[in-house]
């Protein structure tokens, strides 16, 4: 399953992979690195100045966990995650938290929804 509003739905194997090392649960939204019971994985991702850095491209978590995703941004704009149709709002300059129970697998897309701008890809399985 693939879902998006602005990719090309690729999911070819061309892609790196990248699995967070929050799988086994980090870092909490206040963006220490104590670790935070309530989640079973963690992706963790910067926008700054139109550029995304973190776990990128893909992440990949099991069938069943807690994720949060943490978003901090230098714009305002909606984090959405599709196939899930999650969002939260992140403020200019700000942290915001998505969480959900990945429990439908397949891949989904992860945007800035009104700059049709892709964070990354999540992996269920």
């Amino acid at each position: 399953m693939l879902a998006g509003c602005s990719s090309n739905g690729s999911t070819s194997n061309d892609n790196p992979v990248v699995t967070p090392s929050a799988t086994t649960t980090t870092a909490p939204p206040t963006g220490t690195s104590s670790p935070t019971p309530n989640y079973d994985a963690v992706v963790n991702l910067t926008v700054a100045n139109g550029k995304v850095t973190g776990d990128t491209p893909r992440a990949k978590v099991k069938k069943g966990q807690r994720v949060a995703i943490i978003v901090k941004s230098d714009v305002a704009d909606e984090i959405h995650l599709h196939g899930y149709d999650k969002m939260v709002d992140v403020t200019a300059g700000g942290t915001a938290t998505l969480v959900f129970v990945a429990d439908i697998p397949g891949v989904f897309t992860v945007e800035l929804e009104s700059r049709s701008k892709e964070l990354t890809k999540i992996q269920v399985s």
